[in-house]
Order: C-alpha cells, then structure tokens, then sequence
C-alpha cells in the first residue's frame, strides 16, 4: 500500500504478468520498506519478551546464588552482569535498527 499505484501500473505496461510485477517489482521495493519495521518490532519483542526472562536472567542469577554461597557479594554481581548483558544486547539491535532506517531513507 505504501508504494505508488504506477509501479504495478509499470510492470504492466512492461507485459508482466499478475504475478511477475508483484515478485519482480512490487515485492522487493516492499521489503525494503518492512525491514526496519521488522527490526524494531524485532527489538520490542526481545525487550519485552518473557522466555528471554524465564530462561536466562534466572540462570544467570541461579549461578551467582551457587557462587554467593561461598562469597555473597557475587550474587549482586550476577545481577548487575545479567543486567548489563541485556542493555548491550538491545542497544545493540536498537542501533542496527536506527542504521538501517538511515541507509533507508538515503
């Protein structure tokens, strides 16, 4: 829908079919379009995901118990670390979103 009426029109006009215009003309231009869309929403998904909570943060913070037991201070480094490890990982995708929306508007 984002895209020009004239660019179906073109690959008529070329004697595409139905078919050829929207694989060969329409769908690239398409994706292009939806991939930082794809990528942020990839983002949310991560940040507000609740298996990347149930499986790695309690791990993370399971191990720093077992090692606390012998020094108690490593629990609360288990859970900086754990926290540190997600903010990177997310800044991370955020950036790659960000650079991708830039190259895209170029």
């Amino acid at each position: 829908m984002s895209l020009d009426r004239g660019q179906r029109e073109a690959g008529y006009a070329l004697g595409l079919t139905r078919g050829q215009t929207m694989r060969l003309v329409i769908l690239p231009q398409a994706i292009r379009r939806m991939v930082p869309l794809l990528l942020t929403q990839l983002v949310i998904l991560f940040k507000d995901s609740t298996l990347g909570v149930a499986v790695t943060y309690p791990d993370a913070l399971r191990r720093g118990e077992t090692m606390g037991s012998f020094e108690p201070r490593v629990v609360f480094q288990a859970i900086v670390l754990t926290a540190v490890m997600f903010f990177l990982a997310s800044f991370t995708l955020s950036r790659l979103v960000g650079l991708l929306e830039r190259r895209q508007r170029r």
